[in-house]
């Protein structure tokens, strides 16, 4: 479980998992259309444990590393590694909520996802 009195808990707890199931779905929705993306869908992102997002890893990565069940189904276990960018990695460090440094759900250029060996990668600003 999340240490929530830590800024990365603050920044990446459960409403912001929710949002960013959906947030996704929107992207994948948005995609044009005969790419690899048209089917796939999201049906929802876990919460990290504590040990994948603690202070040390985190700084040296500047990744949080959670699983999502998305693809054709909605309901394959993906790994998924989210990226943080200049502005979400300052946001993380004070603890405030990551939400407004997604990218817009009109483009999924932000997102790498591999269906055939179950990884997801997305790039936050």
């Amino acid at each position: 479980m999340i240490d929530f009195d830590k800024p990365i808990g603050k920044s990446f707890g459960g409403d912001s998992c929710v949002h960013l199931e959906y947030h996704l779905t929107r992207a994948f929705e948005n995609a044009p259309r005969a790419n690899k993306f048209e089917y796939v869908w999201c049906d929802g992102v876990d919460t990290p444990d504590a040990r994948d997002i603690s202070m040390e890893n985190f700084m040296a990565t500047r990744e949080i590393v959670t699983r999502a069940w998305l693809g054709y189904s909605g309901q394959d276990i993906y790994k998924m590694t989210i990226k943080l960018g200049q502005k979400s990695w300052e946001k993380c460090l004070k603890g405030h909520g990551l939400l407004r440094c997604l990218p817009s759900d009109k483009s999924i250029d932000w997102v790498d996802i591999d269906i055939e060996n179950r990884t997801i990668i997305l790039q936050l600003k």
